[in-house]
């Protein structure tokens, strides 16, 4: 689209037309998002008993991984999986994991209940994550923005 002459920003209906889009990323991340812990929770529990809790737990969060990655390129940014954008995914789910935790014990020690700070840091970590997953999967930063980042 041709930028506006005066200010450089795309016409009003294309930024519309782009925030739209970035906001049905964003609910269709969110439900791969609720996929994904059904995911995790079903391979901690299916292997709970053999393996121990740590081990469930690991790999409960690489099966998640996996099919989160799928369902992402396939459902949230139709976009075909290719082996470089599987290897750069986990990067966008370890900051989630990093910026949950921080959040959760900055949380904790500034006063907020042991019961409510999950759910505040993620109120924080899933924008972050999700611009950070569209950046792994898309090589772009957000098609609000439509900047352009090489993939």
């Amino acid at each position: 689209m041709t930028p506006n002459v005066i200010d450089g920003r795309a016409p009003a209906p294309v930024r519309a037309q782009r925030a739209r889009r970035s906001l049905g990323r964003l609910v269709r991340y969110g439900m791969v998002g609720v996929a994904n812990a059904a995911v995790y929770y079903t391979t901690y529990r299916l292997v709970l008993e053999p393996v121990g809790y740590l081990a469930a737990h690991a790999l409960g969060l690489a099966v998640a991984m996996v099919v989160s990655y799928f369902l992402h390129c396939r459902f949230t940014f139709s976009v075909r999986p290719t082996w470089r954008r599987f290897l750069r995914f986990p990067w966008s789910q370890a900051t989630n994991i990093a910026a949950t935790t921080i959040g959760v014990v900055a949380l904790v020690h500034l006063g907020v209940g042991e019961r409510v700070a999950p759910l505040a840091a993620a109120v924080v970590a899933v924008p972050i994550t999700f611009l950070l997953t569209t950046l792994a999967l898309t090589g772009r930063r957000s098609t609000a923005t439509g900047t352009r980042v090489p993939a």
